[in-house]
């Protein structure tokens, strides 16, 4: 009788564990597909630099929307809509009467021939928050200070000394410029690139220095009354006998 009674004890006990056990397992088991389906259907992450350097591109169709019923062409002072972050170098093209070009902190491209047809442009201004541009007496650089990007065409001034820390002149940087007689450039300056001084008919002379390494074939087309002043076996020297443009030493 005692050892029925001990056997129907350890039975009651081995089911009672086996209960416990598989409600815990279950459990356990619902607790994790819970999570592996929040896992699942999370979104991910955004990516806060991709998303900043992404956005609508400026054209010259979404300008004259913007502008519209006003044409592109009698734009005199405009500033970019702050939904666009990328300035297509055609968007700009028509506006020949631009005399002043805001950008607004978000916009982080601008193509090499945006200011081109820009012909009467004196000014261009840049928000002081954008990360890849500024602006310092309307004159556009990067915000790094090493690329000199554009020079307004109708900038009325006659002389410039280009700022310390430049180490590029862009392509078509100063670009039909009607007012420059004379330019300095910085011993910071290793580059000179491709149309930067194109159709600059009023350029006089301009001072190149000994550490300009590459003056590309085509920096100074169209500049009638250009003499350059620099130094002797200098690269500067060596493309103005290559390309006969009068050239001037300057004393060590």
């Amino acid at each position: 009788m005692d050892f029925l009674i001990s056997v129907a004890i350890i039975a009651i006990v081995v089911t009672f564990i086996y209960f416990i056990s598989n409600k815990n397992s279950k459990s356990n088991y619902k607790k994790t597909s819970l999570e592996n389906k929040k896992k699942t259907s999370s979104k991910p992450e955004k990516n806060s630099q991709s998303e900043s350097n992404t956005g609508a591109t400026l054209t010259l169709n979404t300008l004259n929307k913007y502008v519209n019923p006003k044409k592109s062409e009698d734009l005199i002072k405009y500033s970019i809509p702050s939904s666009f972050s990328i300035l297509d170098d055609n968007a700009l093209k028509e506006c020949i009467n631009l005399t002043e070009l805001c950008i607004h902190d978000k916009l982080f491209l601008l193509q090499d021939k945006s200011f081109i047809n820009c012909v009467n442009l004196i000014n261009i201004n840049v928000h002081e928050d954008n990360k890849n541009y500024y602006s310092k007496l309307g004159v556009l650089f990067s915000k790094d200070h090493k690329q000199l990007i554009t020079y307004p065409s109708s900038k009325q001034s006659s002389t410039y000394f280009i700022p310390q820390e430049v180490e590029n002149i862009n392509s078509h940087a100063f670009t039909n410029n009607k007012y420059l007689k004379y330019i300095i450039v910085p011993n910071s300056v290793t580059t000179i690139s491709e149309n930067a001084f194109v159709n600059c008919k009023s350029i006089k002379q301009i001072v190149v220095p000994q550490n300009v390494i590459t003056i590309h074939p085509r920096a100074f087309s169209i500049c009638p009354r250009l003499s350059v002043r620099g130094y002797r076996n200098s690269i500067a020297e060596n493309y103005c006998k290559k390309y006969y443009i009068p050239f001037e030493y300057l004393s060590n």
